[in-house]
């Protein structure tokens, strides 16, 4: 059986409809978010308002996502993917027909913006959680770049021509384009076979679901390490992130056009590292030794940017960091989707997100208070070889190398004792092999 899903590629009909699904309604969200943008100011002439904005729709998002993905491990994935896309579709559409009719107020967008925070909570763990069931498990990596791949290349493309679009649409036309995506991405995703998860305890109990997850990612020590190293990556480099526009504004030899290009540059950095890891495949003993190349790479040249004193010297470094970047992403994030037991995906991606994610902004915050008393250059140097230091124990630990070894081809049942998991019970195992072999 093995080796008749090793001929089968991830592009089966249940990958291709999500993928497509989350694709179309990428597009609309980057159309969303520029005509939002100018449409707020325009309106206010406030900055100070879209950054409240995306604060309104991110806080319920950290706020809600342990919760939502206990619900996650319970509920019927597809259709909750498939729910969250219509009621993002019906509030979005309202939005736009709310803008032709010149009856949109501010209040109406921040309302939508939370809706659309409480919908992603939900979305993106169950989403996240079905791929590993769907496709092959060897193709699990090509997979979740597939799946990076819709971001970034949507972020390059609404970086591209955004503004352009604006200018020619109106903001209506793009609100009501993302509308219309999301309600499209819900109508296909209405015919992706998501297996049914199978539990260790039939009986649903919120409180107990939600300490079995925050227990598994303390118990296992392959899983707490990520998680650590997640929250301090994220943390520490978010302080020198944020004074990214400060340091090019205040230095002669940068300014605003050269930031756009290295931003750009990133961009496209990140892009071509989740299409390589969508390509190739790397043999399971030589990914720990591709993980620290990769990753000490990333790191090294994180560090050295801020140094730099010319703008376009920063061009090939920063696509090498998104290069970089991207491919330690994608086997973490991989490997993750194929270790975590199916029950307890959603509550530990969960966790993850909210943990890591809610780190974020505490780290722009202390960024920019160092940023009043030390040169910005200087911030970020050093904030980045700290969060650099952070990627070394994954490395030089048995765990973290153990988890980054972890064969993705082979039975779980083979796996080391400090992982200590399994993957999905005989049962599930067989309802995705089916799937799969039927599409």
């Amino acid at each position: 059986m093995n080796s008749n899903i090793k001929k089968i590629s991830v592009w089966n009909k249940n990958f291709f409809l999500l993928w497509q699904g989350q694709l179309v309604s990428a597009i609309g969200d980057v159309f969303y978010e520029i005509a939002l943008g100018f449409w707020v100011f325009a309106t206010t002439g406030s900055s100070a308002l879209m950054g409240t904005l995306m604060a309104t729709s991110m806080i319920p998002r950290l706020i809600i996502s342990p919760f939502a993905g206990v619900l996650v491990d319970r509920a019927d994935r597809k259709w909750i993917i498939v729910l969250m896309d219509v009621i993002r579709g019906i509030f979005i559409t309202a939005v736009a027909i709310l803008a032709f009719m010149g009856l949109l107020k501010i209040w109406m967008v921040f309302l939508a913006g939370i809706i659309l925070g409480i919908c992603a909570a939900f979305f993106n763990p169950a989403a996240r959680s079905a791929i590993p069931d769907i496709i092959p498990k060897e193709k699990i990596i090509q997979g979740n770049s597939l799946f990076s791949l819709i971001y970034t290349g949507s972020g390059i493309f609404g970086s591209a021509g955004g503004g352009l679009i604006y200018t020619i649409l109106g903001a209506p036309v793009m609100f009501l384009i993302n509308g219309l995506s999301y309600l499209f991405s819900a109508l296909t995703e209405i015919f992706i076979k998501v297996p049914e998860l199978k539990h260790e305890t039939k009986k649903f109990n919120f409180t107990n679901d939600m300490k079995d997850g925050f227990n598994y990612v303390a118990k296992n020590k392959a899983i707490k390490l990520v998680f650590i190293n997640a929250c301090f990556l994220n943390f520490f480099f978010m302080i020198g992130f944020v004074l990214m526009i400060p340091f090019f504004k205040s230095s002669s030899y940068l300014g605003e056009k050269i930031y756009g290009y290295v931003m750009a540059t990133m961009s496209f950095g990140l892009f071509s590292g989740y299409m390589l890891m969508s390509i190739i495949k790397v043999k399971d003993e030589k990914r720990v030794l591709f993980f620290a190349i990769n990753a000490i790479i990333f790191g090294a040249f994180a560090v050295i940017f801020p140094m730099l004193k010319n703008g376009y010297l920063m061009l090939p470094v920063v696509f090498i960091v998104g290069i970089g970047n991207a491919i330690v992403n994608s086997l973490i994030e991989s490997i993750m989707s194929v270790i975590v037991p199916q029950d307890k995906r959603g509550k530990v991606f969960s966790l993850l997100g909210t943990i890591s994610g809610g780190l974020s902004p505490l780290g722009m915050a202390i960024g920019g208070l160092l940023g009043e008393i030390l040169p910005y250059n200087l911030v970020m140097i050093i904030s980045f070889f700290i969060a650099f230091l952070g990627i070394l124990p994954i490395i030089i630990l048995r765990e973290g190398r153990n988890f980054i070894s972890y064969k993705i081809s082979s039975d779980p049942s083979n796996i080391e004792n400090d992982i200590d998991i399994s993957i999905m019970n005989k049962n599930v195992e067989l309802d995705r092999k089916q799937i799969i072999a039927e599409d």
